[in-house]
């Protein structure tokens, strides 16, 4: 996802000149003190090896001209939804000459790389983002010249884009009545009816894949949240009905083949045991 330098440019807009200028004054920004190994979770280890600062000093070199060792702007940075891990040197060098030093460095990794912004538009600052999809990250070099001490300053960021993707999957989610995006479909579309304590939620959309894909997904994401798969009695191997039960909550996720449109073509409703029974 190719957000990282747009959030870390918010970030320069939005930071006050004392954080900008970080790098002068290593004694301003002391790093935050890191969880030692032996009282992190699995899970916690893993994320360490996947992002922070460390993580972000073993992926990008400190370039070999740099006035002072790289300096972290925090320990972490939430920029507009996007967690981040950035540093900062300064230099004599021009920006540009910073910028294709990275390029060459960053591009032995193989990995897509995008310079000068994204996708949607172009930075005022010499930059590149790399895109590790394996990893879940973003890594960014930013070059900006600095009129006051006639130098350039670098940030280099690390970009957790697995984090932000989880986040907008749980927003999503919220979007629509608590299923779980399938992840291989048009965006769904939902609807939501109140009729005074009773509610029911529809969502529906369409995917390439067949029904008993759909249908092993929810089986075994609504699993997690405590639902378990009944198939009605009606189910056929192209058009499926299956409910998917929690003590008084109910999915039924029913799909069905569009042979014309070579679309599986997928609705499911939600509603309360107890709405189900007064309908």
């Amino acid at each position: 996802m190719m957000v990282a330098l747009g959030a870390l440019c918010l970030v320069l807009a939005t930071t006050p000149a004392s954080e900008a200028d970080c790098p002068s004054s290593q004694a301003s920004c002391p790093p935050a003190k890191p969880k030692a190994a032996a009282q992190m979770t699995p899970q916690e280890l893993a994320q360490a090896h996947r992002v922070g600062q460390d993580a972000l000093r073993a992926r990008v070199p400190v370039y070999p001209a740099a006035s002072e060792p790289a300096v972290p702007v925090g320990d972490m940075l939430d920029a507009h939804g996007v967690p981040m891990n950035v540093q900062s040197f300064m230099t004599h060098d021009s920006p540009r000459a910073v910028l294709e030093w990275y390029r060459t460095e960053l591009g032995k990794m193989h990995l897509p790389m995008l310079g000068d912004g994204d996708l949607i538009r172009r930075f005022p600052y010499p930059s590149l983002t790399v895109f590790d999809q394996m990893n879940g990250v973003d890594l960014s070099v930013i070059c900006i010249p600095d009129s006051s001490s006639h130098q350039t300053m670098v940030l280099l960021a690390l970009s957790d884009i697995l984090t932000l993707e989880r986040r907008l999957g749980e927003a999503n989610r919220s979007d629509y009545g608590g299923l779980p995006e399938y992840p291989h479909g048009e965006r769904p579309s939902a609807t939501l009816m109140r009729d005074g304590e009773r509610s029911a939620t529809t969502v529906m959309f369409a995917t390439l894949d067949s029904s008993a894909q759909v249908v092993d997904f929810y089986a075994k994401a609504l699993a997690k949240d405590g639902f378990q798969a009944h198939e009605q009695p009606e189910s056929k191997p192209n058009s499926r009905v299956v409910d998917f039960v929690a003590g008084g909550q109910l999915w039924r996720v029913m799909t069905s083949y569009d042979a014309h449109e070579a679309r599986t073509q997928v609705m499911a409703t939600y509603q309360t045991r107890a709405a189900e029974e007064g309908l």
